[in-house]
């Protein structure tokens, strides 16, 4: 399916239940608003089997983390259907490693979340 904004490519596997696991979204040269990072790579959405290996956490474990502030929420990427940007775990799994405080990954959070309405503008 190609756009005139955006490509995407999802990444299956043959068994249904993998199909969940990424969608990318590539920005054409000129448009800038499909990508916050500053190197400009294209941005993978990652579904939730995806998002819970990279964590190594439960799904249960998962959602009282969005719940608790301690992890973003996902975005909606169809009718029925969520993902989490790549560069938003990586940034809360390398916040964890660094050993932050609840409180400061809290913080990240809100700034991870509200830079998404910031990339739109």
């Amino acid at each position: 399916m190609r756009d005139q904004q955006t490509n995407t490519t999802e990444n299956n596997t043959a068994c249904g239940s993998e199909l969940h696991n990424s969608i990318t979204l590539k920005a054409t040269q000129g448009e800038r608003n499909m990508t916050t990072r500053q190197n400009k790579q294209p941005i993978t959405i990652l579904r939730i089997p995806a998002v819970l290996k990279r964590r190594g956490r439960s799904r249960s474990s998962h959602y009282a983390d969005i719940k608790a502030g301690l992890f973003v929420r996902p975005v909606l990427i169809g009718l029925r259907a969520t993902g989490t940007p790549d560069y938003e775990v990586d940034a809360l799994i390398a916040a964890r490693i660094a050993g932050k405080t609840d409180e400061e990954i809290r913080a990240l959070v809100i700034k991870l979340e509200a830079d998404r309405k910031v990339a739109h503008n």
